[in-house]
């Protein structure tokens, strides 16, 4: 006897194939999409650490500015989607959603030579605030403890 179609049984087995996949897939695919989310905040922590200091040498020293007259965006050039520069230039705030809640990075310049990045972490479940946490800290020295485990904010000298 010649068949030309498929049974039903396998139709089934097929179906149940290609779902085991996808619930095998999905999540590996939210935690990749979370920590490249999370690879771009310690990025520009890392690099405004690196970078803000000589260039707020160039322009106090070289350039001869004022120390009140130099502006955040004089010291570090934000890039891409997710920013925003405040009216005065003195204020970046860097907003992310990542495990279902916005998490925030936020560089300030007190125009008196230093510079307060503030790191907030949310959401609903503990484990994504908890993982999150534990990633910043390893890649950037942040600390998330004390009275709101969820904020980190790192004071950054530019004058020595």
């Amino acid at each position: 006897m010649k068949r030309n179609a498929f049974t039903l049984v396998e139709l089934i087995f097929v179906i149940v194939i290609i779902g085991v996949l996808a619930a095998l897939a999905v999540p590996q695919f939210r935690q990749l999409q979370e920590n490249a989310q999370l690879t771009n905040i310690v990025k520009y922590y890392t690099d405004i650490l690196t970078s803000s200091k000589s260039a707020y040498l160039n322009e106090v020293e070289l350039n001869n500015v004022a120390m009140a007259d130099v502006n955040l965006t004089q010291l570090y050039d934000f890039r891409g989607n997710g920013w925003v520069i405040s009216n005065a230039n003195d204020t970046a705030t860097y907003t992310v959603s990542i495990g279902g809640a916005n998490q925030t990075f936020v560089v300030g310049y007190n125009n008196a030579g230093s510079i307060t990045m503030t790191t907030t972490i949310s959401g609903a479940v503990a484990a994504t605030r908890a993982r999150l946490a534990e990633k910043l800290t390893v890649k950037t020295g942040m600390i998330f403890t004390g009275a709101n485990p969820d904020v980190n904010a790192t004071v950054l000298p530019l004058t020595e």
